[in-house]
């Protein structure tokens, strides 16, 4: 991991807790032909026993520190692998020119225009929620950028829904599409928040040294 001396907050329990690294992804493609990903993907198998909820709350702290690739249209930051048309029971990504969309099945709910960040050093933050009566919100900075329903894929289990795996960083069975930047935290919640509960970056305050301070007459 990368240096990232971040401070997490998470209003839901009141605590924090410091993170000294992030993972940098996009450095080498996936190859379709590992279904386990290639280079730059965490891969967490058997996750489906956990994560096929009805309700649910993904949230990723991420940046990008490198251009995106020309022509590009799909660089994951989180998914849950599924069946049939493009392998994804959801996955909240950056797309179809820039746009941040969640997709499930063949399903997304994306932005109306691009919004990617500029690689400007900054982290930010983006979510999604899942509610029970199947309307999903995608999130960015803490703002809601839409909202859609009728995703049935999400919460429909596969007869083999226990072995689906969670990848971060990257589509392991798609070739090509990885995200190019930094990843710092991944959160999912079994329930619906709201954006006054997402996780939150602090940058912990610097501390001067006592030979440093001078005391005028």
């Amino acid at each position: 991991g990368l240096g990232a001396n971040l401070w997490v907050y998470d209003p839901v329990t009141g605590t924090g807790s410091e993170r000294l690294t992030a993972l940098h992804f996009g450095m080498e493609s996936c190859k379709s032909t590992d279904a386990h990903g290639h280079g730059s993907v965490v891969y967490v198998p058997d996750a489906g026993a956990s994560l096929y909820l009805s309700e649910m709350t993904v949230e990723v702290i991420y940046r990008p520190v490198e251009t995106f690739p020309a022509g590009w249209n799909f660089c994951p930051l989180v998914m849950l692998q599924g069946t049939g048309h493009a392998m994804e029971a959801w996955t909240l990504a950056f797309g179809w020119d820039g746009r941040l969309a969640f997709r499930s099945g063949s399903k997304a709910c994306q932005t109306s225009s691009a919004i990617v960040p500029g690689i400007n050093g900054k982290w930010h933050h983006a979510a999604f929620t899942l509610a029970n009566d199947r309307t999903v919100t995608p999130f960015q900075n803490y703002n809601a950028v839409k909202s859609d329903t009728g995703y049935s894929v999400a919460q429909s289990k596969p007869s083999d829904w226990a072995k689906k795996f969670l990848a971060i960083g990257a589509h392991p069975q798609r070739e090509g599409r990885a995200f190019p930047g930094e990843i710092l935290d991944v959160r999912i919640s079994d329930t619906v928040l709201s954006s006054d509960q997402f996780l939150r970056v602090r940058v912990p305050p610097r501390e001067t040294p006592p030979e440093t301070v001078v005391y005028a007459p």
